[in-house]
């Protein structure tokens, strides 16, 4: 998988993308960002000191 980032001159935003390489990385992403959303954290995973996450959080109902 590639990762690259992009700025706009008149923007003050930046981009991040996420290239898949193979199917399986296709498939991952769309079922990543399709129920979750990327959030900062503390980089428990590689060790560092802040990393990111994918997390999906359960949508509470309207009928209550």
């Amino acid at each position: 998988m590639k990762v690259e980032a992009s700025g706009y001159r008149y923007d003050e935003r930046i981009s991040l993308y996420l290239i898949p390489e193979t199917d399986v990385e296709r498939v991952l992403l769309r079922s990543m960002w399709k129920h979750g959303r990327l959030e900062l954290t503390n980089g428990v995973m590689d060790r560092s000191g802040q990393g990111f996450a994918i997390k999906q959080a359960k949508e509470e109902s309207s009928d209550e």
